[in-house]
């Protein structure tokens, strides 16, 4: 990646950066080749030093409002006009600018290189932050006008060029950093919140069993948490089975991390587990092993473990975080699970055979850990703290109700995005202070689809893994499925569109509309989230929102981009 200025940050930079009093803008590439600092602290300081080399603006015009145009209707003898609408135009920025080199081939480096990153087919992000307005963007395009202004005859002997550079904005709008909130049903049968301190151990309500030969062992800190009291520095482990079972084969089990984590020493690493389907001592069982690096999924049969999954993890585990095991997490599919990671499932998976056990003796669970070995005689690295532990049956919930939090920090209008997750019927309310719900569903278990509330743009969209978008089959396909049509239903109507579900091809819903997921939704959204004029004049909304007939794989995840006609 080409940066420029490529030098570090100078020492009049730091403090223009600590003041806080200028805007910085710079430019980057589609594909995030190139990267120019324009203005504030971050652009070059002072052209011809020493990795300074880059572009400063001199001046701009259309920063700060694009061009817009009133929709009205005018009758034949009507005095004046009555207003109707008004919409904008894309937006127009000009930025007057120079380039700055210390050589003459540096400068012509400087200025291929900015050239080439705004090929008027593709599109370059503006950004701009202000300590008071926050951060903004907008995806820009070249328009035919730029640099006919640069005097080419002296850039080179001078090392400078001056340009005018014209983009445009094709969707008008400068767009901020997303609110986001989710929703979900809540299953909490028993837990513990370690709030009680101890000595040792984690009172009555739990098992505790350690490996053999250990010298460490878990407490109830007196600020709260299950910590590890370090002794030694030999890899030790710890099972806690709660003493209460479930009702049922299909759990629900949710650790939630404490504070830091220092698992990882030379040539190992520590783990923090979830229990689930296990017996009262944890020698039966499925453990979810969660490393710095990844997550193992075993079985145990007689204190004997079995993998049966391993996924890497690209983000560690974080403090405060809460780590949820599903077991059965497909309705009629016992051995199914799956593993959510802040409430977004992560993984699932169903066992390929049926060694994990099942049945009224197996339907405790709980949490545990392992610490990592120190090399040659250094400290044990501890697992993560533990802040929480709850516990439930995976049960269909008939009806959970709550609300979204919303906040619009732009100027215009903001429409929310909601991100659903089946099974269930999802309903939502016509933007803030509406009793009008709008309902979506019911959407079956595994499915997922985003519903957009601008009505100018598609309502929904299947997102379901494994379907094919375009939601009809290739010719391949088709094939197929016109092959076993003629094997097994001898032309029945409607046969092929059922195969082609279960294949993926189609979302289910379609066997009984042609609409498919769009059927489901009933009612149009008509009331957005208003703008405001300063982001510091916004505030939160709620919006309610409820789930029927759903489980713990159901979830709404709720959006909203703000837009302003310029950088706050």
């Amino acid at each position: 990646m080409s940066t420029y200025p490529s030098g570090p940050l100078t020492p009049l930079g730091a403090s223009l950066l600590a003041e806080g009093t200028d805007y910085h803008l710079w430019a980057s590439s589609q594909d995030g080749s190139s990267q120019f600092y324009l203005n504030g602290a971050l652009a070059p300081i002072a052209p011809g030093v020493p990795g300074q080399d880059g572009m400063i603006v001199t001046g701009e015009r259309g920063l700060g409002s694009p061009p817009f145009k009133h929709i009205d209707l005018q009758a034949a003898l009507q005095d004046g006009v009555t207003w109707t609408n008004t919409v904008y135009e894309p937006g127009q920025i000009d930025l007057d600018l120079e380039a700055h080199a210390r050589t003459p081939q540096a400068l012509q480096a400087l200025i291929d290189e900015w050239k080439g990153m705004w090929n008027p087919r593709t599109l370059v992000r503006l950004e701009h932050i202000t300590l008071d307005g926050g951060y903004w963007y907008c995806d820009a395009r070249l328009l035919p006008k730029s640099w006919g202004d640069q005097n080419k005859i002296e850039a080179r002997r001078l090392r400078m060029l001056k340009m005018t550079h014209s983009c445009r904005i094709d969707n008008t709008f400068w767009l901020g950093m997303d609110s986001t909130c989710s929703f979900s049903p809540s299953y909490e049968s028993f837990g513990d919140k370690f709030t009680t301190p101890t000595d040792s151990g984690l009172g009555d309500d739990w098992a505790v069993t350690y490996s053999e030969g250990h010298t460490g062992h878990v407490y109830v800190a007196e600020s709260g948490g299950v910590y590890w009291a370090d002794s030694g520095n030999s890899t030790q482990s710890v099972v806690c089975i709660y003493n209460t079972p479930t009702d049922t084969d299909d759990q629900i089990i949710t650790v939630n991390m404490g504070g830091s984590f220092d698992g990882v020493t030379i040539l190992n690493e520590a783990f923090n587990d979830i229990w689930g389907r296990a017996d009262s001592t944890g020698a039966n069982g499925i453990r979810v092993r969660i490393a710095w690096t990844g997550v193992i999924i075993e079985r145990f049969n007689d204190g004997v473990p079995t993998l049966l999954w391993f996924q890497p993890l690209l983000i560690p585990p974080l403090p405060n975080e809460p780590w949820t095991l599903v077991c059965g997490s497909k309705a009629g599919s016992p051995r199914s699970f799956a593993l959510q990671r802040s409430g977004i499932q992560i993984l699932s998976f169903t066992e390929s055979n049926d060694g994990s056990a099942l049945g009224a003796d197996y339907r405790y669970a709980g949490f545990g850990g392992q610490t990592a070995g120190g090399f040659d005689g250094a400290p044990m690295a501890s697992f993560i703290p533990v802040a929480g532990f709850a516990a439930a049956d995976n049960e269909a919930v008939a009806t959970v109700s709550g609300f979204i939090q919303l906040t619009n920090v732009g100027d215009q209008d903001g429409w929310p995005r909601y991100l659903v997750y089946g099974p269930g019927t999802f309903s939502f309310a016509d933007g803030p202070n509406s009793d009008t719900m709008i309902s979506f569903g019911p959407l079956e278990d595994g499915q997922v689809a985003l519903i957009t509330t601008l009505p100018r743009l598609r309502s929904v969209v299947d997102l379901t893994p494994g379907t094919t978008s375009p939601a009809t089959a290739s010719a391949a396909q088709k094939g197929l499925l016109q092959s076993l049509l003629s094997y097994v239903t001898n032309g029945i109507v409607g046969a092929l569109d059922q195969l082609e579900s279960l294949f993926g091809v189609l979302p289910p819903q379609t066997t009984t509309s042609a609409a498919g997921l769009y059927s489901l939704l009933n009612g149009r959204f008509s009331n957005p989230i208003p703008g405001v004029e300063t982001p510091s004049q916004a505030q939160p909304v709620l919006i309610p929102v409820t789930i029927q007939g759903g489980n713990a794989s159901s979830k709404v995840i709720a959006a909203l981009t703000p837009m302003r006609t310029c950088p706050a």
